[in-house]
This record gives structure tokens, sequence and C-alpha cells, in this order.
């Protein structure tokens, strides 16, 4: 097909003279068709409106296999795909397939060791721009996707979905299961020593009504308050920034309390876990051997920090909990790490 009108900026030919104006507005960032219901402005008639459709709520294209409906025209051809299982784009270099041409784009980066999309703060690069956009957050601070059950926010969508698992009834009954195991063994090796739920109020701290519970405490044990948490997988679910301000927050709480007595937190998985690469699994016994070998440690110890933490069976490098390396985690708290338990 012959295509006379040619882009003086890249390889672009098209058939007719508007494609190619339309084309060149890619180069000059033009956007002329503006929104009138929001700052959104387009390069091309047909964009704005698509977008239109998402003001009055237009969804013209139903699928006929479900109740699916769609505002673009593309948008079903490519869900009725999911019904179909059509794979149309084919990688060359491998067996993959696409129902969808750019995930076979971004597919293709992997063979090829293409990044494009590179973040101007750090030398980081990513193969796809929502990646990048996540990346960017990291350095921003910006965590658009919030809880909406508790005060929870996180900087990427997948972490929000896996937090709000915790809020289920299915994972609550799980939880308390888990802790039920703990309370069974503490009950018989140090009976009437633990308190289960303990709850600290940091309105004080916050300026808003605000609390924090941890699932076991024990009061004076020794010459320490021990904190015992049950981190079900790690609490991979939970957003670091929660997790360390939390533990802040308990010890500033305590002490504006004039609670003076040096603070120890366990942070307990009971699950798989990884050591250099390693995926490693423990009996149940065996953790909670080590678990009240480490209290009775911590009974007969001088303190040596006025706050430690020491992480049991989390994912670890170099004897470092990896959980230390997120962007996320407080930098005030980094110096309370006393020791990784695997």
């Amino acid at each position: 097909m012959d295509r006379p009108y040619k882009c003086p900026e890249c390889e672009g030919a098209f058939t007719r003279k508007e494609h190619l104006e339309g084309h060149i507005r890619i180069h000059t960032g033009e956007k002329p068709y503006k929104c009138t219901e929001c700052p959104s402005a387009f390069i091309h008639n047909h964009s704005l409106k698509w977008h239109m459709r998402t003001h009055t709520g237009e969804k013209p294209y139903k699928c006929t296999e479900c109740d699916s409906c769609f505002s673009i025209k593309h948008h079903i051809i490519t869900h009725m795909r999911t019904h179909t299982g059509e794979r149309p784009y084919k990688c060359t270099d491998c067996e993959a397939t696409f129902a969808i041409i750019s995930n076979l784009h971004t597919h293709i980066r992997i063979h090829t060791g293409e990044r494009p999309y590179k973040c101007t703060e750090c030398d980081v690069s990513f193969t796809q721009a929502g990646a990048l956009r996540g990346h960017i957050r990291v350095h921003t601070g910006e965590k658009p996707y919030k809880c909406n059950e508790c005060e929870s926010a996180f900087t990427h969508n997948h972490s929000l979905k896996w937090h709000m698992r915790t809020h289920t009834p299915e994972f609550i009954s799980r939880r308390k299961v888990e802790e039920s195991k703990l309370e069974k063994l503490f009950n018989e090796n140090c009976p009437n020593a633990f308190v289960r739920e303990y709850t600290t109020d940091h309105t004080c701290l916050t300026m808003t009504k605000n609390h924090s519970r941890v699932d076991f405490l024990f009061p004076n044990h020794g010459k320490f308050h021990v904190v015992v948490e049950v981190d079900e997988h790690q609490h991979v679910y939970y957003s670091q920034i929660c997790e360390t301000s939390r533990m802040n927050n308990i010890v500033s709480a305590w002490r504006l309390g004039g609670n003076s007595i040096p603070i120890v937190f366990i942070r307990y998985n009971p699950h798989a876990f990884v050591v250099d690469g390693t995926t490693k699994r423990t009996t149940i016994g065996e953790r909670h051997k080590k678990l009240i070998e480490l209290l009775d440690h911590i009974r007969n110890t001088e303190p040596v920090k006025e706050v430690q933490i020491f992480y049991m069976f989390y994912d670890t490098e170099g004897g470092v909990p990896t959980v230390m390396n997120d962007p996320d985690y407080y930098d005030e708290v980094k110096p309370w790490f006393a020791e990784s338990i695997v």
C-alpha cells in the first residue's frame, strides 16, 4: 500500500494527509481537542470522543458472552479473546503468545534487554511505563492507594490488594489460629507472664485518636518489656512505613508515659522464608523451641540497647532481613535491629 505522507521527524508514513497531521502532534505535543468537563486534552478527536464516555458513563459495546460492557470498540475486541482463548500475537524468539499486542511489545524487551523507561532520580530503568510510575512514588512519597478499612496507604495497587485481604473474615480467622498456637505455647512455658492483645494509645503523638495493638506483651520480663508479634507471611501485605512507624509510636508513647525500661520486639513469621536465595521450612516444634530459647536469653541478658528488634524466620540476605531494604522502612528504627534468627 502506498504511503506518500511521510513524517519529517521519524520513519512514520501514512496513506492520508490528515493521518500525518495527527501523527505530527505526537512530536510537537499539541493537543487541540479539549474536554469541556475536565482539564484533559487529546491529540486526536476520536480520543476525545472516547474520553467523554468516562463522564457520560456510556458503554455501547456489549459482550455477547458475559455482562461486560466497554466504551471503546477495541477494548471489546481484546476482551472477547478471554472467551475464545485467541492469542494472535506471537513472539519470534520463544513460544510465548499474547491476546494484546502491547503485552507482546513489553515481552520482547525480555529478549532485547531494552528498558526504555528510566527514572530521573536514580539509575533504575524499566520495561513498562506503569512500573516506572510506581517506582517514582518511592522518591515522591506518594501513596495513592488507600485502604477504606484502616489508615494504611500504598504506592502500588497490588500492595493494597494484598493488604485488603487482612480485613476479610477468612484472614482474621487464620491469624487467630497462628496467635492461638503461641498462646498455648506461652501458657505451657511461661504461664501468667504475658498479656494477650495489649493496646497502646498514642493519641498524644498523632493529635488524632489512635492506638496500636500488639499480639503479646511480656511486661517486666526480667529487665525488659518484650513484645511478640505474629507476622503471617512476614506481613508482606502491610506497608513497611506502617509497620515500622507503629513500633516507633509504641516506644514513643511508652516513653512519654514515663516507662523507661528497655523494649524488645520479636517479629515472628510462622510461614516459609528464604535465606540467601534458598527457601527454608522448619517444623512448628523447631520454631517454638527457638522462640522460647530467645525469650529465656532476653530474660537472662543485660540490656545492650534501649530498643531491640529480633526478626524470626524472615527472608534474609547476609544475615540481614530483606525487609530492612524496603524504601518505606523507617531510618529511625533501623538502629534497633539486633539479630535475624532462622
